[in-house]
């Protein structure tokens, strides 16, 4: 008695590649989508520091005071350019949160985070009851 498999082992090979290939394409999306994202920041966070390279190489006398030092208007932007440089950074982990699901999984993983999630999430009630339900 010989059965003839042939045909359900490639149906499943089938559906095996094409899941495959499904989750190969999810996680490109999400790759192209956290680099157009910090790309992007970076570049917002970092026109102001090209701003001012400009008027540092082309227009120095507009950021400089006629007794050498710097105009007020320059030292505010130099430090907001400086400030939004580091939240360009800072961001980054969070980005990688949102579109990286294993990098999600091994932030979750750590308990100081679990714990924090675990506090800001709302006590569980019950409708019928309008009592607060308790994890065992």
């Amino acid at each position: 008695m010989c059965l003839n498999l042939q045909p359900f082992q490639t149906t499943t090979s089938r559906i095996q590649a094409a899941q495959e290939i499904r989750e190969q394409q999810h996680r490109l999306r999400c790759a192209v989508k956290t680099t157009v994202v910090i790309i992007s920041a970076y570049l917002a966070c970092n026109l102001i520091n090209f701003i001012l390279y400009i008027l540092e190489t082309f227009r120095r006398t507009w950021i400089i005071e006629s007794n050498g030092a710097f105009q007020p208007f320059y030292v505010i932007i130099s430090d907001l350019g400086s400030n939004l440089f580091v939240f360009s950074s800072t961001i980054r982990i969070f980005i990688y949160y949102k579109y990286n699901a294993e990098i999600k999984k091994l932030i979750k993983d750590i308990w100081v985070v679990n714990y924090i999630i675990k506090q800001a999430q709302p006590p569980k009630t019950d409708i019928l009851l309008k009592t607060e339900k308790v994890d065992v």
